[in-house]
Parts: structure tokens; C-alpha cells; sequence
């Protein structure tokens, strides 16, 4: 039996501190080219006092320990994810951004990423019964759609979580999610769905969608199919029987988890 989805309550959260992760990957190596007004001494550090980040399209790139960007750290900022929160930049005597802090003299050079400010995010509502899985983690929790203002973390008891709105950066998409009463998580600390197994019996005629809920046809061959994930679309909760285009609302069919 699937676990009941909870509303996030205020009583659920723990008061906790921000820090910023990077994933470990083989870094590369780059050197700033003569002449450049990207030196140590001619650089202005400013603190970002609006939303802002910066976009990697999953690609490693370098993280460095000085403003200058000429001090690999050895590490790379993790593929999986793509959107990173800017709290300072650094700019050349021309006034133009040679580098960003994504936290904690973690700099990246602008030539490495997209930039992106707080007017690019848009709120929408997400279909009713929508859930999210932190997965027992004790997920930050935000009071803001930009993820500036920590209040605390989910509770580690729970996994499922009610989400009402999704926050969407004009460049990157799903940004943050709201769990309910301007309490907003992470869309790279969140996920829509989990692992899931047993079977589900369903009829000829049955009809699948992708995880994103458009149509894509109908089961042909009636029985018991492997269930993969689990995950709610278009509000239901739903099982994935194949690949990313392959699932069907659980209702349809008959569901025994293992």
C-alpha cells in the first residue's frame, strides 16, 4: 500500500543552517589569458542581494576558491543539476562580471554559465493532488519562491509532501515547489517520483501518458505489468510500466506492490 501523502505543517519543521554542495567530478583546468581585468586586485565583489543564478546545462564546470578564478578547487559543480544560486560577482575594472560565488569563496567564471535574476521566475499551479518525495530527507524548507530565506527543513518521518504551486525560471524551468502557505523546497532537493515495484493488472484499452501526463496511446495487451515508479500526474497517482512515456493513472488497473 502506497504511503498517505502529508501537508506540510509548521510543526514539521527544525530550525537549520544553509550551506551550499558541489559534486566531486575530474576537474578541468583553466588558466585566464594575459591581459585580461580579471586579476585579484582589480576585481569588485558585490554581494547579491536579489535573487540570482546561474545555469550550467548539467555540464562540470570548475568551481574555484578565489575571485580571480585562477585557484582550482579541485571540484566540479555536480551534472545532475544545472541551476545554482549566485550570492556574489565579481567584476573586472571594464564593470563587466568575470565571475560568480555560488557561496563560501565557491567562484565559477562567467564565460562558464548562464545567468539568470529573480523577474525570470513565474508562479503556476500544479494540478490538485499533487505530490513530491523527499525521500525521508530533511529537505530545506524556504519562505520564498527563490529560495533566499531559510525557515527550516522537513520533517525526516515523512516522504510524501502536497504540492500546490511551482515557481519556473524563465530559462532553466521547475525551480522550486510550494508545499503549501509560502513554504517552498528545491526542485534539485525534491522529486516527483520514486521507486516503486510489484505489479499492476490492467485492461485492454487502458490508457498511458509520459510523466509529464500527455496522452500517448493505450495498453494492447491486457495483464500484469512491472511497476517501476511511482509518481502523480495530472493529480493522480500513477505508475511507470515501461520507459519515461509509459505509465498509467493506478486506478485503471489493479495494483500489488511488492
Amino acid at each position: 500500500m502506497m504511503r498517505k501523502r502529508i501537508k506540510l505543517l509548521a510543526g514539521l519543521l527544525v530550525v537549520f543552517g544553509l550551506a551550499l554542495t558541489t559534486g566531486v567530478t575530474s576537474p578541468k583546468t583553466f588558466v585566464f589569458a594575459a591581459g585580461t581585468d580579471a586579476t585579484a586586485s582589480s576585481l569588485t565583489i558585490t554581494t547579491q542581494k536579489e535573487w540570482a543564478a546561474v545555469h550550467t546545462n548539467s555540464e562540470p564546470v570548475p568551481v574555484y576558491t578565489d575571485a580571480a578564478t585562477t585557484k582550482p578547487s579541485g571540484v566540479n559543480l555536480t551534472t545532475p543539476y544545472s541551476t545554482w544560486r549566485i550570492t556574489r560577482t565579481a567584476a573586472g575594472t571594464s564593470g563587466k562580471v568575470v565571475a560568480y560565488d555560488l557561496g563560501s569563496n565557491q567562484w565559477v567564471k562567467a564565460a562558464d554559465v548562464t545567468p539568470s535574476y529573480g523577474s525570470n521566475l513565474t508562479v503556476s499551479d500544479m494540478p490538485q493532488g499533487s505530490v513530491v518525495y523527499s525521500d525521508f530527507k530533511d529537505v530545506t524548507v524556504y519562505s520564498d519562491m527563490q529560495a533566499t530565506k531559510p525557515v527550516g527543513k522537513l520533517s525526516t518521518s515523512y516522504d510524501e509532501w502536497t504540492a500546490t504551486q511551482v515557481a519556473n525560471d524563465n530559462y532553466y524551468g521547475a525551480f522550486t515547489y510550494n508545499l503549501g502557505n509560502s513554504q517552498w523546497v528545491k526542485v534539485s532537493d525534491i522529486s516527483l517520483t520514486k521507486p516503486a515495484s510489484g505489479v499492476i493488472v490492467v485492461n485492454a484499452g487502458t490508457s498511458v501518458f509520459d510523466s509529464v501526463g500527455k496522452y500517448t496511446g493505450t495498453i494492447t495487451d491486457p495483464g500484469a505489468y512491472k511497476v517501476f515508479n511511482v509518481s502523480y500526474i495530472n493529480g493522480k497517482q500513477s505508475l511507470q510500466v515501461g520507459d519515461f512515456y509509459q505509465w498509467v493513472a493506478a486506478s485503471d488497473g489493479a495494483y500489488y506492490p511488492d
